[in-house]
């Protein structure tokens, strides 16, 4: 699921337990700080949960409205998600959340 929607991304890591993309293009953050990339989406394989750190709410905290009220109980931070089990209707949802990040990252010119 995430896959499809990180074309033109770069992956950093790519392991068994840890998969994660960054653009690859510069950044500026908040008209100060210059980047060569910044991190889109983060999935890591925990002994008891799934963390999902989404970085475009850091970037962006009006998205924090747009976040399907069912997510919701499984956010833990800023931008992490952690989830034991989904069902089909969270991964849809958690879709939708990637679609309007990228969407975000785009009007920045990040991809």
């Amino acid at each position: 699921m995430v896959i499809k929607h990180t074309k033109g991304f770069k992956t950093k890591v790519n392991t068994n337990v840890h998969y994660e993309v960054w653009t690859d293009r510069e950044a500026v953050i908040k008209n100060l700080k210059r980047r060569p990339g910044v991190m889109f989406v983060s999935l890591i394989l925990y002994k008891d949960y799934v963390g999902l750190y989404f970085q475009p709410l850091y970037f962006n905290p009006s998205l924090l409205s747009e976040i399907p009220k069912n997510l919701l109980p499984y956010k833990k931070g800023v931008t992490s998600f952690h989830f034991r089990e989904l069902s089909a209707s969270q991964l849809l949802e958690i879709e939708l959340l990637i679609i309007l990040g990228l969407s975000f990252y785009k009007s920045k010119h990040w991809v």
